[in-house]
């Protein structure tokens, strides 16, 4: 499944991708009380689409994913043609996770496991000076709480 499909279908909007790059976000054009459980699912599915589709190919694809819990500006922006877009510490948080997290993994900020704990399972990766922000501490995410029946 592609990651405008995954995106999709657990309520996320993809914003844009640049090169390699891919930002996505819940809970800002529709209000949703499960916006970091759905974020959470979109990266480790993510995730898991790359390790499938690498097992697959001799070429390997690999992503560093970062999420930050917190507020951002959004914005109609060009002249001719426009385009959605986001602004603000929000994203520049979630940028400088992304660049210190390892490949395949998904680093979150300190707010975040307080709205995950209840569905998933994360490690703490330590204190960590962030470029602009200071001395945060960063979690992983690691998977989803299986709640068979």
């Amino acid at each position: 499944m592609r990651p405008d499909r995954i995106a999709d279908m657990f309520g996320c909007e993809r914003i844009r991708t640049i090169g390699d790059s891919y930002m996505a976000v819940s809970g800002l054009l529709e209000s949703s009380p499960d916006h970091p459980q759905n974020i959470g699912r979109l990266a480790l599915r993510f995730r898991r689409y790359l390790e499938r589709r690498n097992q697959a190919h001799p070429q390997q694809w690999t992503a560093r994913i970062g999420i930050h819990t917190g507020s951002v500006i959004g914005s109609l922006v060009g002249i001719q043609k426009y385009v959605y877009d986001l602004f603000g510490p929000g994203v520049n948080f979630a940028a400088r996770m992304e660049s210190i997290s390892e490949p395949m993994r998904i680093t979150l900020n300190e707010a975040t496991p307080d709205l995950l704990k209840d569905d998933f399972l994360f490690t703490e990766r330590g204190e960590f000076e962030i470029k602009g922000f200071g001395t945060h501490r960063l979690f992983a995410l690691d998977s989803e709480f299986f709640r068979g029946h």
